[in-house]
């Protein structure tokens, strides 16, 4: 067995740098300052321009609920008379 590739990593590509070598320095302050400020940004950007609802799919969807409660209700009022109908002992 190879131990060599055990103890240290090779890279993918010949020459390749590695952004999380043990030489590099992690970011400054301001950097993570940009970062964050550039973030933020995004998300904002993001946020403000969402798509409006639709006020017509809106309706169809409140009316579609109400007609299936009705439907619902219509149904368990069937049910109840029915069983009200039903000989005791």
């Amino acid at each position: 067995m190879n131990t060599e590739t055990l103890v240290k990593p090779r890279a993918a590509t010949t020459g390749a740098v590695s952004s999380w070598s043990r030489d590099s320095h992690p970011p400054s302050p301001l950097d993570r300052i940009a970062m964050r400020v550039g973030l933020a940004l995004l998300l904002w950007g993001r946020h403000r321009y969402r798509a409006r609802p639709d006020r017509e799919a809106q309706w169809e969807l409140i009316a579609h609920r109400n007609r299936l409660e009705r439907e619902r209700a219509a149904r368990e009022q069937a049910w109840l008379a029915a069983a009200h109908e039903l000989p005791r002992r």
